[in-house]
């Protein structure tokens, strides 16, 4: 009986959130669920493929019991589609009600056109378009970066820039801050820093400034979506990191999430496959 009651309170306290504590961090990064891509010119109300993958992927995110959870973009493929955004809240519910999740808005989710990004249906229905938290030393600053892409000479995008740049100024003179990350929807380059102009990454008018901030203050990653496959590339002593859809990928692509550990001011990370993803933090944090 005594033992029995010994082991149940090892059980709990293995498993609650102290017990993480001073050890690496762990984050989950998913990006572009897109509930409604596979169909979208056939169908738009189904969304049934994406949501399968997604929620494949968050039963064994819900058993590794990260710190936190990121989603970067394209949550829905249409910003006011009731059965892809019901989709989007069966997700949402489908997480643990302990865990933290945090998502930012992509180009499928807001509003665009004449050179204008109206995020308002996507703020309405989540309650923000943008993040900065310090968890365990680490500063996490989630962007709207269709501002920057699709309406660079907005007033919106001047504000989210002042913003941004508040926000990296707080992390750089916190003490408590050990690294700083950023998590964006588009890719600010694929290739290099100095590549030309596409549709999947900033264009090289914006990209230089960002890129100056993000050096000064001390941003060594940068991890992003939009494309529907992994991509990575650096340049100036930042990384530059693209994660694969966790709903319907592209091109060679395969459906999944990125694990990112941070442990002091050392970042690692590793993309697995829906059916890879490993449930076990001892596992991850062994294997990066």
């Amino acid at each position: 009986m005594v033992r029995n009651i010994i082991l149940s309170i090892l059980l709990l306290v293995c498993l609650s959130p102290e017990a993480h504590a001073g050890k690496p961090f762990i984050i989950v990064q998913m990006s572009d669920p897109q509930f409604g891509f596979k169909q979208g010119k056939v169908d738009p109300e189904d969304v049934r493929h994406e949501l399968a993958n997604t929620i494949e992927a968050i039963r064994s995110i819900n058993l590794l019991r990260p710190d936190i959870v990121v989603i970067t973009g394209d949550i829905v493929n249409h910003r006011n589609n009731a059965a892809q955004l019901e989709a989007a809240d069966s997700m949402m519910r489908s997480f643990r009600k302990d865990m933290e999740v945090l998502m930012i808005p992509g180009n499928h989710d807001v509003k665009t056109g004449g050179g204008e990004v109206d995020a308002s249906d996507f703020v309405g229905h989540w309650g923000y378009e943008r993040f900065s938290v310090l968890r365990k030393g680490c500063a996490l600053i989630g962007i709207n970066s269709t501002y920057i892409k699709l309406a660079p000479g907005s007033d919106a995008a001047r504000e989210n820039r002042a913003w941004l740049e508040a926000e990296l100024t707080k992390a750089a003179e916190s003490r408590k801050t050990k690294c700083t990350i950023v998590f964006s929807h588009y890719p600010f380059f694929l290739a290099s820093p100095d590549e030309g102009d596409g549709y999947m990454a900033i264009s090289s008018a914006e990209r230089g400034s960002y890129l100056e901030l993000f050096k000064k203050s001390d941003v060594n990653y940068i991890f992003a979506g939009h494309l529907h496959n992994n991509c990575e590339a650096s340049g100036d002593g930042l990384q530059m990191v693209v994660t694969s859809s966790v709903g319907w990928p592209l091109g060679t692509g395969v459906a999944g999430i990125r694990i990112i550990t941070v442990d002091g001011d050392k970042v690692r990370h590793r993309f697995y496959e829906t059916k890879d993803i490993p449930t076990d933090r001892r596992e991850v944090i062994g294997s990066m």
